[in-house]
């Protein structure tokens, strides 16, 4: 892809959300950036994300799509949005449990030690989502198995202590 072609769908992603009600180009768009996956296309993204979380914020009387902007974050994000990320759910811990789901997920695929107190945290504070202790589980899990410990996890590995 060339940089004028990268240009254009930079600025595609305002007349996106501006003029697309149903959602349908703006997912086609973030289905796009997930192709390409460029650094540029990634910051819009993380600035997106930042961006419905303080909106969903302001107003929780309209929905706000968070989880959609966090999957395609799950496809193109890599390890050095860790902190990135880490820091966001810190400050900002205002998401539904699907947009808490896949921001734990997020944290599966690239997180290292540093998301398992995080995910530890989900885990204890949610006994009640089982939905959200599954994501938990899985993305422990996960961030064990690229660390080489291969086991099984139970309910006592995740609750803190």
């Amino acid at each position: 892809m060339s940089n004028m072609q990268k240009k254009i769908l930079l600025q595609l992603l305002p007349s996106c959300q501006n003029n697309d009600k149903s959602g349908y180009y703006y997912t086609k768009y973030l289905e796009v950036v997930e192709l390409l996956g460029t650094p540029n296309l990634k910051e819009t993204v993380k600035k997106e994300i930042e961006n419905r979380i303080d909106f969903f914020r302001s107003d929780r009387s309209e929905f706000v799509d968070i989880e959609r902007v966090l999957r395609t974050l799950s496809k193109i994000g890599n390890s050095e949005d860790e902190d990135w990320l880490l820091n966001l759910l810190d400050q900002k811990p205002y998401l539904y449990s699907i947009s808490l789901c896949r921001a734990i997920e997020c944290l599966g695929i690239f997180g290292t030690e540093k998301s398992i107190l995080f995910i530890k945290k989900c885990y204890s504070l949610r006994v009640e989502d089982n939905f959200v202790q599954s994501i938990c589980i899985k993305s422990y899990e996960s961030i064990n198995m690229r660390q080489g410990q291969y086991r099984e996890i139970t309910h006592e590995d995740l609750l803190l202590t």
